[in-house]
């Protein structure tokens, strides 16, 4: 099931997984962090789901890279939450949950040997 994508369940229970307006935002954002990163980064990926429809707050942003030195690099920056939040402000995101949304980074090649190449293993 694509996280974006209500199910046809939570749709005939009338559940709200999120705004168009809210995903715009995140992919708008998003968008923003990826093309930061992919300056020093240029093979990075990104991802984002949460149900930001019940509270803006349940974001979850992937950064994906190749490399664990490149993983770890970014790291220890310790600035890849500053560049999310401050990528969520500039589009206007409720202000009140860009302060608890932050990013987790972790490369193919951790996926690869730890978890057997399988993304959704690693993301649960």
């Amino acid at each position: 099931m694509n996280p974006r994508r209500p199910s046809i369940l939570m749709r005939e229970q009338d559940w709200t997984w999120g705004s168009e307006e809210l995903q715009d935002k995140v992919e708008f954002a998003i968008n923003d962090v990826r093309l930061t990163l992919r300056k020093d980064y240029p093979t990075l990926r990104t991802d984002w789901f949460g149900a930001i429809g019940i509270d803006p707050r349940h974001l979850a942003v992937w950064i994906m890279t190749d490399l664990d030195a490149e993983r770890d690099v970014i790291i220890a920056s310790d600035k890849l939450n500053s560049l999310i939040q401050d990528s969520l402000r500039q589009v206007n995101y409720p202000a009140e949950a860009i302060s608890h949304i932050c990013g987790t980074v972790e490369s193919q090649e951790t996926v690869d040997r730890d978890w057997d190449g399988k993304w959704h293993h690693r993301m649960k």
